[in-house]
């Protein structure tokens, strides 16, 4: 299942919390009768591209890495 306007929407609003650090990744699963729900955040540099944008990914771990 690809992620749809829902799925991109709950993420963009959860990645704007302010409990986040600048940078991370947020994974969202699919919850059969609820719809999408974040399934957990990780550190950037731990994630797999899983169909990310393998420049975005790139400068999403320079930041994450930056003194």
């Amino acid at each position: 299942m690809t992620l749809g306007s829902e799925a991109r929407a709950l993420l963009a609003t959860t990645a704007g919390a302010p409990m986040l650090p600048r940078t991370c990744v947020l994974d969202a699963a699919w919850v059969e009768g609820r719809g999408w729900a974040l399934l957990e955040a990780n550190a950037a540099w731990g994630a797999g591209l899983n169909g990310c944008d393998a420049a975005e990914a790139a400068r999403c771990i320079a930041e994450a890495t930056r003194a």
